[in-house]
């Protein structure tokens, strides 16, 4: 009870005056375990029905909120006001009959187990006195009277023959402050002797061991089993069918409907001891430890006690089976992403230790050629090395198959060198050229790896081909020519871009002079717009650069006829650099979007498992689910366009990744809506 300043207002609301501020039926918010006997606890929830039978509700509400809270119930308190009015009774009618009909059943599914009058308000004369004693005896009077029509005594005496146990209490009046506006709920407004009797009430019904489990079958009912059945009875009060023989089947579905759940239960937690979801299994492995989890489940439904006529426990048999089903395709569906996971970690690992080879050996090429026996030794050392490294987190075999071409490139590469050292006292000047066009090539290589660090759209791997070839280009120009070949290159330069800007302030000029138009129509054409004088100075630009390079590739023929071959090997190499950064691109995002396919399935995976547990425990509708979709991808279009990330993808890979996201999430939400109508149709 607490001390004067406690508040009843720190339990369930209430408030003063004729309007009821509870409204339908209000659960307690906070479960209370009580301990037993052999040191069990007993779980205990407090539930506040409306006011019920007045002028403002309906009377299908007033007979629903009281039969599901009886029904629901282990200890029903029936309160009222001043004295027990055999009227009072006959709004029990509808559990009375349900009881009396399942009362034909030897087990019945739900049982009325203790019912409580309690009169509020009573003035506790002699022999009435306050308390259970005194309500004892008021109830004798009320049940042993003639008084009333023949209807009215068959529901009292129904009454005491349909609960397990029967009482009464009598509780005086609050106090006069209670009625009034000002009331504030504190224990100090209230009478002494109501305080006293309500708390003798409290402990006559809530003593620990003279509390009621609620029973069927002569076991306790769990949560599952409670919400099944108002589940169940909610069906039929929403019809307004309020028959005991609509009731009963009812709760004979609702009984079924908790042992499918439980064998649900029992297939999902065999499966998870044997396949956790976090290491990979075999396909076959893992077909027969769902055969055995099903044919368990299907067990232990079949064992539950038959009841009613086997419709519902034929149709709940049938849809276990296609259920089992369905977990087994997502464990599957897990088993399969689990593999493309791991496929992926080695290939990644695999692709890691093959570029750790290529590397070391280049290093090891870096300036000079070795004997071919030296050679044979450093690779074996080598591989010997990347592959006892990774051990079996790579794929063996073709981490073999390529450091095999490799070697097969580098073993050529070294009798080019060695070849070229021999005849380096005949032509020093082309041994020179050879180790400068390996180096540059080397380079160019470490251009594109840098470039590579991420994955390029076309236009920009085009962009970076260009500033690379470039750049090799003109540093070829510099190391391959001697001091005068150098200068003579740089005056034609010079000369070029004299008249690149002497045309281009000519196309600036509304009128042109016949010799700046020769000096354009020298450029090459390369559209219809240079036709018409309309070139622009970027395609000026471009025909100068071009013409440049001409010019160049005839002046290496001129001065020295190996600068023209090694330029030209120089340009196939820098071809072959770009077509084989092309395909480490094309593989890096092909990479990309199997990584990101991977943790979409997870993630499709895992909120198809909670959408699952949340339409076992309430009804989805279509609309509803549509919308929960479209906040999933919603969330994750978010952060694809969020700054972060485009930071670090652009803009061309992020239009893929959401194109991939939307076709996943359309794909879930299909397979989701088709489990939801069989589910419907289950229910129906």
């Amino acid at each position: 009870m607490g001390d004067d300043h406690t508040s009843v207002g720190n339990g369930i609301p209430f408030k003063s005056g004729p309007q009821q501020d509870t409204t339908g039926i209000r659960i307690w918010h906070e479960v209370f375990y009580v301990p037993q006997k052999e040191g069990e606890k007993m779980a205990v929830l407090l539930m506040d029905t409306q006011g019920l039978f007045d002028n403002a509700t309906p009377e299908d509400v007033n007979i629903s909120l009281l039969t599901l809270s009886t029904l629901a119930s282990s200890l029903q308190i029936f309160n009222t006001i001043r004295m027990l009015d055999t009227r009072d009774l006959s709004y029990l009618k509808t559990c009375v009959e349900f009881a009396k009909e399942t009362a034909r059943s030897d087990d019945p599914l739900f049982k009325l187990q203790a019912l409580n009058f309690l009169v509020r308000d009573h003035d506790g004369d002699e022999p009435f006195k306050y308390g259970e004693e005194g309500g004892e005896k008021y109830m004798q009077t009320i049940f042993d009277s003639k008084d009333g029509d023949d209807k009215q005594i068959t529901i009292r005496k129904q009454i005491k023959e349909s609960f397990n146990n029967v009482s009464c209490s009598l509780l005086p009046h609050p106090g006069l402050g209670v009625p009034k506006k000002a009331f504030q709920g504190t224990n100090a407004e209230l009478e002494p002797e109501f305080r006293q009797q309500i708390k003798s009430f409290v402990e006559f019904i809530a003593f620990p061991f003279r509390l009621q489990r609620k029973e069927s079958n002569k076991k306790a009912l769990t949560a599952r089993d409670i919400l099944n059945m108002i589940i169940a009875s909610d069906g039929i009060f929403a019809c307004r069918v309020y028959e005991p023989e609509n009731m009963i089947e009812v709760n004979i579905k609702s009984y079924y409907a908790t042992a499918y759940e439980e064998s649900i239960i029992e297939y999902d937690e065999a499966m998870k001891k044997i396949f956790p979801g976090d290491n990979v299994m075999n396909d076959e492995e893992l077909k027969k430890y769902h055969q055995d989890a099903k044919k368990n489940a299907l067990k232990v439904f079949e064992l539950t006690k038959q009841m009613g006529d086997g419709k519902f426990r034929k149709h709940y048999h049938a849809h276990l089976g296609k259920i089992c089903e369905d977990h087994f395709d997502t464990a599957t569906r897990k088993n399969n992403a689990l593999k493309n996971a791991a496929q992926l970690v080695k290939k990644r690992k695999t692709r890691k230790a093959i570029c750790e080879y290529e590397k070391e050996m280049q290093l090891f090429l870096a300036n000079d050629c070795v004997e071919p026996i030296e050679l044979m030794k450093h690779h074996t050392r080598t591989f010997e090395k990347v592959r006892n490294g990774y051990g079996d987190a790579i794929n063996a075999d073709e981490l073999q198959s390529e450091v095999n071409d490799l070697h097969l490139k580098i073993r050529f590469e070294n009798k080019q060198r060695i070849d070229m050292k021999k005849s380096q006292s005949e032509d020093v000047r082309k041994s020179h050229l050879y180790w400068l066009v390996r180096d540059l090539d080397f380079k160019c290589g470490k251009k594109w790896r840098k470039r590579l660090s991420t994955y390029q759209a076309v236009a920009d791997m085009a962009k970076h081909h260009k500033e690379i070839k470039k750049k090799i280009e003109i540093k070829y120009r510099k190391n391959a020519l001697t001091d005068i070949e150098l200068k003579y290159s740089n005056k034609l330069e010079h000369r070029l871009e004299v008249e690149y800007k002497r045309a281009l302030a000519a196309s600036r000029k509304t009128t042109y002079s016949e010799s700046l138009k020769e000096q354009i129509s020298r450029r090459p054409i390369k559209n219809e717009e240079e036709k018409d004088n309309k070139i622009t100075p970027q395609q000026m630009r471009d025909n100068m650069e071009s013409e440049h390079r001409d010019k160049l590739e005839e002046y290496y023929e001129g001065c020295f006829i190996a600068l023209k071959e090694y330029f030209d090997k120089l340009k196939e190499m820098i071809k072959e650099r770009k077509e084989k950064a092309n395909k480490q691109n094309n593989k890096t995002k092909e990479n990309m979007i199997s990584e990101l396919n991977r943790k979409l399935e997870e993630e499709v995976i895992v909120e198809e498992e909670r959408l699952q547990r949340m339409m076992n425990d309430r009804y989805f509708d279509m609309d509803e689910l549509e919308s929960h979709y479209e906040k999933i991808k919603r969330s994750f279009l978010d952060v694809l366009s969020s700054s972060a990330t485009q930071f670090f993808l652009r803009s061309h890979i992020i239009k893929e990744f959401e194109s991939v996201i939307k076709e996943k999430f359309d794909e879930s939400l299909e397979k989701m809506k088709k489990k939801m109508l069989r589910t419907l149709i289950v229910e129906l």
